[in-house]
Formats: structure tokens, C-alpha cells, sequence
């Protein structure tokens, strides 16, 4: 919601926006079996979602601000299949 006003520039240049509920936060839950959700199982459902967004004839790109900027470069380092990395203030 921070981001949206990046989200609608870059949507009018033709670009897709997925900005994903991270579990334990926004309108996500966790699972009641779990008291938290560890750091490495966000960058796991990152590189989950890339895997299934992703189009051959599209290009992806991670954008981040603060803890969200570190999320974004694991997660590029751990998926192959990131194209490029916008992150700002990493931790």
C-alpha cells in the first residue's frame, strides 16, 4: 500500500505489479500450528511466486524498501530467474 503510487507509474509504462501479502502480514495468516514465520520461508514464498508468475516473454524485476530491499536480494540470489534488483536502505 506504501508503494502504490510507484505501482501506478510503472503500471502506465506496461508493467505488472504483484505486491504479495507476506505470511504474518497484511491480510495473510499464519497457520496455527506456528507461533511465527521464519525470515527464510518469506524469501521461499518469493521465489515460490516467481516460479509461478513467470512468463518467458517477460522480464522480472524485485523491489524493495528497508527489510522488504534485503527480502528482495535474497531472494534474487536464491532465484536464478530474477532479472534485476531495486532495493534501498539493506538492513
Amino acid at each position: 500500500r506504501l508503494l502504490g503510487a510507484v505501482a501506478l507509474g510503472l503500471r502506465s509504462i506496461n508493467c505488472e505489479i504483484i505486491s504479495p501479502d507476506l505470511p504474518g502480514f497484511g491480510l495473510s495468516k499464519i497457520p496455527k500450528s506456528k507461533s511465527y514465520v521464519k525470515y527464510e520461508e518469506w524469501v521461499k514464498v518469493l521465489s515460490e511466486l516467481i516460479e509461478r508468475e513467470r512468463n518467458p516473454n517477460q522480464k522480472i524485476f524485485l523491489f524493495g524498501l528497508s527489510i522488504g530491499g534485503m527480502l528482495a536480494y535474497h531472494t534474487a540470489a536464491s532465484n536464478l530467474k530474477v532479472d534485476g534488483l531495486i532495493a534501498t536502505t539493506l538492513v
